[in-house]
């Protein structure tokens, strides 16, 4: 037979009711809150929240180094800013070190991001890549990118380099691929040289950043976004 509750019974249930509403309402503020900074993030990246960005790179934008994927730059970003993130990095790559960026043009499209974001140039500079030999791949590159994509933003990112100071060729190809990307009505990011000096936050193979490293390189980007779009 089912016990009937008592009178001593009702000022615990009535605790319980109070301490589950208060409790779906810090779940409910958490949400908000939380939906309320990445909208912020979104609106001064000038890319809406849970849009699909496309990043185009080489073993940085792949990853190398970090402890997970989540850890990499590009994931770091799109966390941040509240986007659906497709990675197209693969290692050893660049504009016109192979296979170059313009063969992953066509697989990008098929993603039908909203924005693409590129970046690289250290293979380039690695492989004795010559500057004309450079300019001509960059600017096929992005001009590639508007023709499949006609209504995406595109982004350009000055070259990565590790803790040491960027040779000369670093801002020859970083003015390069800013002409390039400004010349089919995209945006450069001129996030400096993170790394430079940072060599704690680079891992055993001195070229490739930890998860230390990838934070700096996230934190750059994601500064000019918020100042440059």
């Amino acid at each position: 037979m089912a016990r009937t509750p008592s009178r001593s019974d009702r000022p615990a249930r009535a605790v319980a009711r109070v301490l589950t509403s208060l409790a779906l309402l810090a779940l409910v503020a958490c949400t908000s809150a939380t939906n309320g900074r990445g909208q912020r993030a979104s609106a001064t990246s000038g890319i809406a929240q849970h849009s699909v960005v496309a990043f185009i790179g080489d073993s940085y934008t792949v990853g190398a180094g970090a402890s997970d994927p989540s850890r990499r730059w590009s994931s770091l970003v799109a966390g941040h800013f509240g986007w659906v993130e497709k990675n197209f990095g693969v290692g050893g790559t660049g504009y016109a070190a192979p296979p170059p960026y313009l063969d992953r043009v066509a697989a990008v499209a098929v993603a039908n991001p909203s924005a693409v974001v590129v970046s690289g140039g250290f293979n380039d500079l690695y492989h004795g890549v010559a500057d004309p030999q450079f300019q001509q791949a960059a600017y096929a590159t992005f001009a590639a990118l508007r023709s499949t994509m006609p209504h995406a933003r595109i982004l350009a990112i000055r070259p990565f380099y590790p803790a040491a100071p960027p040779p000369p060729g670093v801002t020859m190809f970083a003015q390069d691929v800013r002409r390039a990307v400004i010349a089919v009505g995209g945006s450069y990011l001129d996030i400096g040289s993170p790394l430079q000096g940072h060599q704690a936050d680079i891992g055993p193979d001195q070229v490739h950043p930890n998860d230390a490293g990838y934070r700096l390189l996230a934190e750059a980007v994601e500064g000019a976004f918020s100042t440059q779009h």
